[in-house]
C-alpha cells in the first residue's frame, strides 16, 4: 500500500477515535490552513518564549526532575532546520534530539462547544487519539502552546473550523 494511502487511513482511524469520545478531530488539509497553523505556533512560541516563569515550569517538566516526573530531554524532537512547518519547542538540551518529520499533519481535536462537558469530552479523545496513533505507528508531538494563549486557541478554532466564530472549540 502507498505511503499516503497508509496515512490516509491511519488518520481516519485517529478521527474516528475522537469522534468515539464525542470529539471531532479535524486535519487541515490546504497548505493555507497548514501555514496558518504553523504560524500560529511560531507566534504563540515566541509569546510564551518570553515569559520567564512559563519557561521555567516547561523546562523543569522536559528535563525531569530526577523523582521520575518529565519527559527526558532526548526525547524532544527538534526540527531539522529553521524552514520546517512547525516548530517545535526548544528547551536548550544539551542532548542531541530525535529526528523529527519534516513535513507534519496537524490534527486539531475540537468539541461542539467550550462548557464544561465539552472539554471533558475533549480530555476523553485525546488519549484515544494518542493510543491509536500509537497503534497506527504513527510518531505525534502536543503542541498544547497553540490553546495555552486565548488568542492563539481562538485563531486557532477559525482555522481548524474554517469558521470565524463558530460555537466549536479547539
Amino acid at each position: 500500500m502507498p505511503a499516503e494511502d497508509t496515512t490516509a487511513t491511519s488518520s481516519g482511524a485517529a478521527v474516528r477515535a475522537a469522534a468515539g469520545e464525542g470529539a471531532r478531530l479535524r486535519l487541515p488539509e490546504r497548505p493555507a490552513d497548514l501555514g496558518a497553523v504553523a504560524e500560529l505556533i511560531r507566534r504563540v512560541d515566541h509569546v510564551l518564549g518570553r515569559d520567564p516563569a512559563h519557561v521555567a515550569e516547561v523546562r523543569a517538566w522536559t528535563a525531569g526532575s530526577g523523582d521520575g516526573d518529565g519527559a527526558p530531554a532526548f526525547a524532544v524532537g527538534r526540527p531539522p532546520s529553521p524552514a520546517t512547518l512547525v516548530v517545535l519547542r526548544d528547551f536548550d538540551s544539551p542532548v542531541s534530539p530525535l529526528p523529527v518529520e519534516p513535513l507534519p499533519m496537524p490534527a486539531v481535536p475540537t468539541t461542539p462547544g467550550d462548557r464544561d462537558g465539552d472539554q471533558v469530552a475533549a480530555g476523553r479523545a485525546l488519549p484515544r487519539v494518542l493510543l491509536t496513533a500509537c497503534a497506527e505507528e504513527l510518531a505525534f508531538s502536543l503542541l498544547s502552546q497553540l490553546i495555552e494563549a486565548p488568542a492563539t486557541r481562538r485563531a486557532l478554532n477559525e482555522v481548524a473550523t474554517g469558521v470565524a466564530g463558530e460555537e466549536g472549540r479547539a
